[in-house]
Parts: structure tokens; C-alpha cells; sequence
């Protein structure tokens, strides 16, 4: 069998397992206001066909991704890198899940949704640039990008100016972002920090400093949540994991020997990778 007709029968199995009468009655139980359940069904058969790699995956991990991204209102398909599904070796069930990653849009989209913050930039340093920071009474950033050619990146920083007139800010020097990939990437050359570095390095700013903005507790949590997960913990929220469990004993049926989520007959995957992911 080739592998397009494979990748099409796994889709297929996927599709019928979301369609599930019972699957769909749980999902619609705990959706948020505005998102049916049959929206949601549409979103996680447009992810599996933009990354097929996705369908070697756990059908419930699968459900329990795209139902995370739901609750807190993040774009898991687009462009707009809100949140991503990161496939992943689980050493545990020695099967391969779908990873929930939110994104550095996505944090900063939570944090803007409190209501609290007017503006929450984002920027790369680059060693040509005039920047200088101070620390004190009064935390300061001054940020003049160069004209022209503006070298390599040598920094990144998030800010927060809330509403009120406070601000706060993280910034990582490249060496620091290189020290924090050396301690937490496990995929070498397969990880996103070796093709995607500016925005894991944006991604990683962002999120410490989403950790203090105990006026936006979505993002907070949210962060927290992932900086816990590159600590090798699972991200998943408390309704979602209910949720999976319910729609495991609605729909056992489905999971079919052999097809992802089952029990038995679950493909062996090898123990070489953890790798978490999203930009």
C-alpha cells in the first residue's frame, strides 16, 4: 500500500471517530459560546491535511489539542501562529501524540484580551541597532533600528504597556536564548530552535514575561502551563483531559486495533525524541 493511500485511510478512520454521534454530543458540552461542534471538526480535518504527520498521532491526544486551543480562542490552522499541534514521541505509551504548543501571537493575543494592556511589542535586536535598557525605579527600553543593513541579531525583547501608564519588559541576549536551547531542545537538527531560531528565541521573551503579568491570568496560566511542559510536564487544561476521558468511553468502538488511540495494537515508536515545538 503506498503511503498517499495510507496517510488517506488514516484520514478517513480520523473522520469517523470526530463524526461519532457521541463524540460530537461531548465536544459540544464543553465548547466555548460561538464554536459548534461541527466547526471544530472542520478545523482538526484541515490541520491533519496540512500536516499529515499529525495522523500518526493519538486520535484522543488529537482531540485533546484541538479542544485545548478552543477553550482559550487561539487559530490552531492559518497563518496566524496563534497555537500549533507538535507531534510527539510519548516514551510512556510508546505511541506517538499530538502536543499542544501555543505560539508568542497566541500569548501576546491572551494578554490583549485582558483588557489591562494597550500595547505589547515584540522586537529582535540586531548589532547594528542603537539599543540600551535600564533597570531601577523606572525599567527603560530605548530601541533605534538601524538604516539599512542591520547585521545579526544579536537580542530580543517583549514588552507591556498597560493602560494605566506601567510598563515591563523581558530581554535575552542571543547567548542567553542559545543557552536555553542547549538546556531544553533534545532534536538536534530536527528541532524548531535549528530552523526557526529569531521566533523561538521571541517565543521564549515573551512567555517570561507573560509569567508576571498577574493582570492578564489567561496568559499567565497559559505560560506558565508551557514553560511546565518544556519541563517535560503535560500542557492540558482540567476540562479538557475530563473531556477526553468521556469521549475515550463514548467512543471505544472506533479505536480500532491498529488505528491511532487504540489500545492494542498500538504501533511501537521508537524513544528518540521530546521534542517540543511552536513558534
Amino acid at each position: 500500500m503506498t503511503t498517499a493511500i495510507q496517510t488517506a485511510e488514516k484520514a478517513k478512520v480520523f473522520r469517523s471517530f470526530l463524526e461519532n454521534p457521541a463524540v460530537l454530543q461531548e465536544l459540544a458540552k464543553a465548547l466555548p459560546p460561538g464554536l459548534s461542534a461541527q466547526r471544530l471538526v472542520r478545523q482538526a480535518l484541515t490541520l491533519v491535511q496540512n500536516n499529515p504527520q499529525l495522523l500518526e498521532c493519538t486520535h484522543l491526544s488529537l482531540l485533546s489539542g484541538i479542544m485545548q486551543a478552543a477553550e482559550l480562542g487561539l487559530e490552531l490552522t492559518g497563518g496566524l501562529g496563534h497555537a500549533y499541534l507538535v507531534p510527539r514521541n510519548d516514551k510512556r505509551l510508546r505511541a506517538k501524540v499530538a502536543a499542544f504548543q501555543p505560539g508568542w501571537k497566541g500569548l501576546v493575543k491572551l494578554a490583549l484580551q485582558s483588557g489591562t494592556i494597550s500595547s505589547f511589542p515584540v522586537r529582535t535586536v540586531y548589532e547594528r541597532d542603537e539599543f540600551d535598557l535600564e533597570f531601577g525605579t523606572a525599567n527603560k527600553i530605548t530601541h533605534r533600528p538601524a538604516r539599512g543593513g542591520r547585521g545579526r541579531p544579536v537580542g530580543y525583547y517583549a514588552a507591556v504597556l498597560y493602560k494605566d501608564g506601567g510598563a515591563d519588559f523581558e530581554y535575552m541576549t542571543r547567548e542567553e536564548c542559545e543557552s536555553h536551547r542547549d538546556k531544553y531542545s533534545q532534536s538536534g537538527d530536527y528541532s524548531p530552535w535549528a530552523t526557526a531560531f529569531d521566533e523561538m528565541s521571541q517565543k521564549t521573551v515573551v512567555r517570561r514575561l507573560c509569567r508576571r503579568l498577574s493582570l492578564c491570568p489567561e496568559a499567565q496560566r497559559v505560560a506558565s502551563l508551557d514553560e511546565a511542559d518544556e519541563h517535560q510536564h503535560r500542557f492540558q487544561g482540567a476540562r479538557t483531559a475530563h473531556v477526553a476521558a468521556l469521549v475515550a468511553e463514548q467512543a471505544a468502538p472506533l479505536l480500532l486495533d491498529g488505528a491511532p488511540g487504540a489500545d492494542a495494537g498500538e504501533p511501537h515508536v521508537p524513544e528518540d525524541s521530546d521534542e517540543r515545538g511552536g513558534v
